[in-house]
């Protein structure tokens, strides 16, 4: 009976080491199975690190690449500022404009009046005025490359101007011109002035005479001053 016992006992011994290497391999095999999922994480991860420190130099890069595009752009943009100066200065000799008490200007000697529909000045006069005005403001246009609003048509003292879809208004004054369309061509021109003078930030009174406005964006360019300094 003992030796039935101590079989069985035996038996049922084997059968649990035979669960426990079960076990045993199970948990070998789990455990293989984690480290080369974490073999792989660690991969990915040195991985990810590796393209973050390449991302990290390339942006360095581009932030270098930028600051010195910056640099350049900064330079050209000096070096084009200072050739429009010039340009501006070397205009203004041509198209020098002076001031007089009675609010009057003149420009290359020419008086423009405050009412160019003044019967007491020449139709000639007002008319070379406003030719070299008309002229004086395409050429700031050109230098400093800043679009009109309105197209001036220049030819001397039969000047105009073109109004899109309304017409072209004369810059001249004879018998034979409609003076409302002189006062609307005037009025495009100094349009055209204040276009100008907006978009060099330059301040303004809107009451002006068309030549101080004028005198106010070559000072303001050239020098830094102007009339209300």
């Amino acid at each position: 009976v003992l030796r039935d016992e101590a079989r069985v006992y035996n038996l049922e011994l084997q059968k649990q080491v035979l669960i426990l290497q079960d076990i045993l391999k199970d948990e070998e095999e789990s455990l293989r199975m984690d480290r080369e999922f974490l073999c792989r994480e660690v991969e990915e991860l040195k991985l990810s690190l590796e393209q973050e420190q390449d991302i990290e130099k390339e942006t360095l890069e581009i932030q270098k690449q930028t600051e010195k595009e910056l640099e350049h752009l900064a330079q050209a943009e000096f070096i084009l500022e200072a050739r429009r100066v010039k340009l501006l200065r070397d205009l203004r000799e041509i198209y020098p404009i002076r001031a007089f008490p009675d609010n009057t200007f003149a420009i290359r000697g020419i008086k423009l009046p405050p009412d160019i529909l003044d019967p007491a000045v020449p139709d000639e006069i007002i008319s070379a005025a406003l030719g070299f005005a008309c002229h004086l403001v395409f050429m700031c246009s050109k230098y400093l490359a800043i679009p009109l609003r309105y197209r001036l048509i220049c030819n001397s003292s039969r000047s105009a101007v073109q109004d899109d879809g309304n017409g072209v208004f004369p810059l001249f004054k004879e018998r034979v011109i409609d003076l409302k369309q002189l006062e609307r061509a005037v009025v495009l021109l100094e349009r055209d002035i204040e276009c100008l003078l907006y978009t060099r930030g330059i301040s303004f009174s809107p009451l002006w005479h068309m030549l101080a406005k004028l005198d106010q964006l070559f000072e303001r360019t050239t020098k830094g001053g102007g009339i209300n300094s």
